[in-house]
């Protein structure tokens, strides 16, 4: 069966609401939506959320030797020293456009006044 847009998936529900119950609990939510997944021939449940790094190691298109290296890289990276070395980036171009603007500030009353 084809899959269902999102507008045509809300169609079918109330359909099935007004049909057979109205849901007031989390099993009569599960049986309704195993009642959608059969009849349109969709999942009602979603894989469970995974990083770019762990679906990048789970394929099987990446040499092992690759793999391996990327394991080794992503167990020394410590996520508190990584904050704090972005952090002192951050800090350092920020003082680098703050001179940057000091310098082109100009003070009008110099301007105003060069020989006074």
């Amino acid at each position: 069966m084809e899959r269902m847009d999102i507008h045509s998936k809300n169609e079918y529900l109330k359909v099935i609401r007004k049909k057979y119950c109205r849901v007031r609990t989390w099993e009569e939510k599960t049986l309704l939506l195993d009642e959608y997944s059969d009849n349109t021939g969709q999942s009602s449940k979603y894989e469970v959320a995974k990083t770019l790094y762990q679906r990048f190691i789970a394929s099987n298109q990446i040499p092992e030797e690759v793999v391996e290296k990327l394991r080794m890289t992503y167990l020394s990276l410590n996520p508190a020293e990584l904050k704090r070395s972005i952090d002192a980036k951050l800090a350092e171009l920020y003082q680098a456009y703050k001179e940057k603007k000091r310098a082109q500030h100009v003070d009008l009353q110099e301007i105003s006044a060069p020989y006074g």
